[in-house]
């Protein structure tokens, strides 16, 4: 991705095209990194949310 933001400071022609080109990487990386933080880092953290829940409910009916 920096490469080709690189390359299209340093190309006068295709300038529009390689920051194009970055533009759609940078979308794809961020939409991935959401992606994966919603499907693994959230999903574990709502996982232990509801075993704490779980467990208190438990020591109260004790």
């Amino acid at each position: 991705m920096y490469t080709v933001g690189t390359v299209g400071l340093a190309d006068r022609e295709n300038r529009v095209l390689y920051f194009s080109v970055t533009a759609v990487l940078a979308a794809v990386v961020i939409g991935l990194g959401m992606f994966f933080k919603k499907r693994y880092v959230l999903g574990e953290a709502e996982e232990r949310l509801e075993e704490n829940e779980r467990e208190i409910q438990d020591s109260r009916q004790r």
